[in-house]
């Protein structure tokens, strides 16, 4: 007479499975640990009897090749709502684009602002310093005329001075037989 089993089908494909999640390999030693009782070849035994009876599906390795996706119609439903999200996002893209260029257009033109105004106060004071220049060149050449003046009238004043001290000489002589000496 056989003995009496000391396990169920029911532990062995809870068993199988745990070890399968597991990813270890099932074996008459690895479902008495799992089990806790029987022998391992009586495991193994109904395992591959239930296994048979297809009560215990190996789970298979899924496919890691890329598979290319294809692509599926929308619902209505999810069509309507994406078009009305892409026409919002555009409407938004356009909102930060516009803002975009007012921005720089207003930098810009800030810009500019500035660079002519600093252009204006640039040309305002090289007229100022040509003013100054031109007002510097008339008074040295006031000074120069007032300088060439007073150097004629020194020149007239000594020509007086020789002439007159000459004809002090002639004078004197004529008086007496010797001229006196000035110092010149």
């Amino acid at each position: 007479m056989a003995r009496e089993r000391a396990f169920s089908d029911q532990q062995v494909i809870e068993a199988a499975n745990a070890l399968l999640v597991e990813g270890k390999n099932i074996n008459g030693t690895s479902l008495r640990n799992k089990i806790g009782t029987g022998r391992p070849s009586a495991l193994m035994d109904v395992y591959r009897e239930l296994e048979g009876e297809g009560q215990i599906l190996a789970p298979t390795v899924p496919d890691t090749t890329e598979k290319a996706l294809v692509h599926q119609e929308l619902p209505p439903e999810v069509a309507d709502k994406l078009s009305i999200m892409l026409a919002d996002v555009e409407h938004l893209v356009h909102q930060i684009n516009d803002h975009a260029h007012y921005t720089v257009e207003q930098r810009l033109n800030n810009a500019i602002a500035e660079a002519n105004e600093r252009a204006a106060d640039v040309a305002r004071r090289e007229a100022e310093s040509i003013q100054e220049q031109d007002k510097a060149f008339e008074q040295l050449e006031d000074a120069l005329e007032k300088i060439a003046d007073l150097q004629q009238r020194l020149k007239d004043a000594e020509q007086e001075n020789s002439k007159l001290s000459a004809d002090l000489n002639v004078a004197r002589r004529g008086s007496t037989p010797e001229p006196p000496k000035f110092p010149i």
